[in-house]
């Protein structure tokens, strides 16, 4: 399922090979759903929101160095989610 969705991404985004950037799209697509273009854009104020959210768990992560490492902060909705952080 990956690796067509990683294909998938590549295609969409007009490359003729599939690298590791679509992989970790497809992973993320295949773990909490895909940005669709039907989701309604974030105002300022939500995007506030959700950078100050996210930067919230870097600061325990941060503080909690034993927790495994984090991989990187999504804030695009996807799916049912309006941001999800790795």
């Amino acid at each position: 399922m990956v690796v067509n969705q990683a294909g998938l991404v590549a295609r969409k985004a007009g490359d003729d090979e599939v690298a590791s950037k679509h992989f970790v799209e497809a992973i993320k697509i295949a773990r909490i759903g895909d940005v669709s273009g039907a989701e309604r854009a974030l105002n300022e104020d939500e995007r506030t929101r959700i950078a100050v959210h996210e930067a919230g768990h870097g600061l325990v992560a941060r503080v909690a160095r034993h927790w495994r490492a984090r991989r990187g902060d999504d804030s695009w909705p996807r799916g049912r989610r309006i941001g999800a952080s790795r």
